[in-house]
C-alpha cells in the first residue's frame, strides 16, 4: 500500500507517451451515429404513412433513408430523425420531452434542446413554443418570465353636469 503525498510535497511525475494510431482518429470523424429513438409499434406505422404521403425529404443530397426512417445529418455528426408533417406525430415527440414524469416540464428552451437533439422538423421551435404556451401545467405553476404590466391608474369618472 502507498502512502499519499502530504500538501505542498514536491511529487515528480514520471511522462508516460501514449500513442494512438493516426487511423483511429480519422475514422471517428468520418462515422456516422444515428440517433436512435424508441417507439411503439403504432406510433412506427403512423410514421410510415405520414412518410408516404410527403416528398418532403427524398433529396438524397439532404437526407438519407435507412430502412423506412429519413435522417438529416447536423453539425454534431449525428443523423437526426426526420419528422413528416404530422401533428399527431410532433405533438407526441414534444410531449415526450415536454410532459413525461422525468422531463417535468421544463420549459421552452430546454424542451426545444431536447427535441432537437434527436429529431428534425422546418419550425420545430415554433412547435415547442406553441405547445408550451398551451400546455395547462405550465401556465398554472410556472411564473412569467416576460415583464410585468405597467401600474394601472384611475380613470376619472366625468363631473356632472
Amino acid at each position: 500500500m502507498t502512502d499519499a503525498t502530504s500538501p505542498g510535497e514536491d511529487v515528480q511525475l514520471n511522462n508516460v507517451e501514449v500513442e494512438v494510431p493516426q487511423r483511429l482518429v480519422i475514422n471517428h470523424t468520418e462515422q456516422m451515429f444515428y440517433s436512435t429513438v424508441k417507439m411503439s409499434d403504432g406510433l412506427k406505422q403512423r410514421y410510415v404513412q405520414a412518410h408516404a404521403k410527403t416528398k418532403e425529404f427524398e433529396d438524397e443530397s439532404k437526407y438519407v433513408k435507412k430502412e423506412e426512417f429519413y435522417y438529416v445529418r447536423r453539425k454534431d455528426h449525428v443523423w437526426k430523425l426526420c419528422v413528416p408533417d404530422d401533428y399527431f406525430l410532433k405533438g407526441e415527440i414534444i410531449s415526450q420531452s415536454q410532459d413525461s414524469s422525468t422531463a417535468a416540464h421544463p420549459g421552452v428552451r430546454r424542451t426545444q434542446l431536447h427535441v432537437s437533439q434527436w429529431y428534425f422538423w422546418d419550425k420545430l421551435n415554433e412547435d415547442v413554443k406553441l405547445y408550451v404556451a398551451s400546455c395547462e401545467t405550465c401556465a398554472r405553476y410556472k411564473t412569467s418570465s416576460t415583464k410585468a404590466n405597467g401600474r394601472m391608474i384611475p380613470i376619472q369618472s366625468p363631473s356632472k353636469c
